[in-house]
């Protein structure tokens, strides 16, 4: 059976509820008489887990990453986007010694734009790019990811019940056929649909169940079809963003971005603490 690549990225607030890293914006405009090209600026710090209820393993493997974001304005036409990640496994309470563990993880680099339609749809646009920064990536001969995406956001009933629907199209840019650690074909082309309902419990808390479709097109010209499910607890407090989730299928969580390979039925928890500032 082909293996899975996932390409989940990092959505805005209006992507999945409330559980993406929440952006905070400080004002550094000048003056009328003295423009900005940069106007808005922001910067996030991230901490995730993620644990795979269907591995039999004992003790259980956690995978652990710490990213780092950032984001700019440009002349309120787009905002410029970038991030990093550092990846490390961890075997129960041990992180195992083994190459690239812990190590550095892949580079993004985007452009979004957001449309306010009317007082009920947003739309936001995203282009991005995957850069192979982590050794793995680099044996395995990814060059990049090239993906485009929107999520048009409807807010149902005022700000308390909202339906998003997120879709995106994604390019393997490998120089290889065949994965040199698998022996099998690679992923190359990604498509992606989620539909997503979060309801606001309480101030700051959001429940949020999402449907999602990926379709994946192999360098033999062979497609495969999958679909899942997301579950989602998050609370917001000032700068400060946690969230609990629970995907039910053969993909990764939201909010992250990874191009290794997923080869079988995944039960995914993951927990996610984030700091905007």
């Amino acid at each position: 059976m082909k293996k899975w690549f996932a390409l989940i990225l990092l959505l805005p607030t209006i992507g999945f509820g409330k559980q993406s890293l929440k952006t905070v914006s400080h004002s550094n405009q000048r003056s009328n008489d003295q423009p900005s090209v940069f106007s808005n600026y922001s910067f996030g710090l991230a901490y995730r887990v993620t644990t795979d209820l269907m591995e039999q393993t004992s003790p259980p493997t956690y995978n652990n990453v710490i990213s780092l974001s950032a984001s700019v304005k440009f002349r309120n036409w787009f905002d410029l986007l970038g991030g990093l990640n550092f990846n490390y496994v961890a075997l129960g309470n041990a992180i195992p010694n083994e190459p690239d563990n812990p190590g550095l993880g892949d580079f993004y680099l985007g452009l979004s734009r957001d449309y306010i339609l009317s007082s009920t749809f947003s739309l936001l646009t995203k282009v991005m790019n995957t850069f192979p920064t982590s050794e793995k990536s680099r044996i395995e001969g990814y060059q990049s990811v090239l993906d485009l995406s929107s999520a048009l956001k409807a807010k149902v009933y005022k700000d308390i019940y909202s339906v998003t629907n997120f879709l995106s199209l994604g390019h393997i840019f490998n120089i290889n056929e065949f994965s040199p650690s698998t022996r099998q074909y690679n992923a190359e082309w990604l498509a992606r649909y989620v539909l997503t309902n979060s309801v606001l419990i309480a101030k700051g808390l959001t429940f949020s169940f999402s449907l999602f479709a990926t379709a994946t097109t192999f360098t033999d010209g062979a497609s495969t079809l999958a679909s899942g499910n997301i579950t989602s607890l998050s609370y917001d407090y000032k700068k400060w963003t946690a969230s609990l989730a629970y995907t039910n299928g053969p993909d990764l969580p939201q909010g992250q971005i990874d191009l290794w390979l997923i080869n079988q039925y995944q039960k995914m928890v993951t927990f996610r603490l984030a700091y905007a500032f």
